[in-house]
Parts: C-alpha cells; sequence; structure tokens
C-alpha cells in the first residue's frame, strides 16, 4: 500500500482476493506527539470491495500560535486598564490608612 500521507486518496481494496492486507491508521491523539493525526474510514461493500481513506485533522502548531497571539493581544489591551484600576484602588487604600 502507498503511503498514507497523501490528503484525500481512497485506497480500494478487494477482499475476496486472497491477499493479505495491513493498514496501518495514523494516531487521532495530539497527546502523540506526531505532527500528523487523523481517523481512519473504511467501508465494506456487499461486493466484498473495501474503500479506506484517513481523515486528516488540522495541524495544531499554527492553532496553538493563532490562540497564543489572540491571548497576548487580549492581555496586552486589557492590562492598561487592570493597571490603572489596581493602582487607584491601591492608592485610595494608602490616602485611607494615612488618616
Amino acid at each position: 500500500m502507498d503511503s498514507m500521507e497523501q490528503k484525500g486518496r481512497l485506497w480500494n481494496i478487494d477482499c475476496k482476493s486472497q491477499n493479505l492486507y495491513e493498514i496501518m491508521v495514523p494516531t487521532c491523539s495530539y497527546r502523540m506527539g506526531v505532527p500528523k493525526s487523523g481517523y481512519g474510514v473504511a467501508i465494506i461493500r456487499p461486493n466484498g470491495k473495501l474503500e479506506y481513506t484517513v481523515l486528516w485533522m488540522p495541524e495544531r502548531f499554527p492553532q496553538l500560535f493563532v490562540y497564543f497571539g489572540v491571548l497576548l493581544f487580549v492581555l496586552f489591551l486589557f492590562l492598561p486598564f487592570f493597571c490603572c484600576h489596581c493602582c487607584s484602588c491601591f492608592a485610595s487604600f494608602r490616602h485611607k490608612e494615612r488618616y
């Protein structure tokens, strides 16, 4: 069987033949540490034909970088407001403490 790296590839296998096929299914867990993961899908037709393909999942590292960028943007957006609020509360607390 060819490499499973090709996206959208559909393998057709005749199950009635005497050949033995081994289908290596990629992992579907991001925790396995592989760059590509996906779900294997097999359909066995009534005529003995097997159709197999892999539904590839999107890569996680570009998505993680986008999430990190959005988090940084939100932090930098709200950080000045948060600091001003905390400083004003701290200043009013110190002012009350003196009197």
